[in-house]
């Protein structure tokens, strides 16, 4: 993956799209393009918890290290270990 924030979740939306509708995933994009990566990193865990999309610790993980490199407060992605698949 790479360095920025916004390529990142960029990195996430790619391979998170098969289980997003190509709306939200669009719309996320958006926000990303715009340079608003705090509202397009909630949006993405608001969506992923809204829809009940299983993650892999790895996904969990790389959303986690985002929202703190971003000083985001950890309630955006902490709803997320739910989600979790199991190993």
């Amino acid at each position: 993956m790479s360095d920025t924030p916004s390529s990142k979740i960029s990195d996430l939306l790619d391979e998170l799209s098969v289980r997003l509708s190509e709306e939200e995933v669009d719309e996320i994009r958006e926000l990303v393009e715009k340079d608003e990566e705090d509202a397009a990193l909630e949006s993405l865990c608001e969506e992923l918890y809204e829809n009940d999309v299983r993650i892999s610790a790895d996904v969990f993980e790389t959303i986690e290290d985002i929202g703190k490199e971003m000083a985001l407060d950890s309630s955006i992605w902490a709803k997320l270990q739910d989600l979790i698949l199991p190993d």
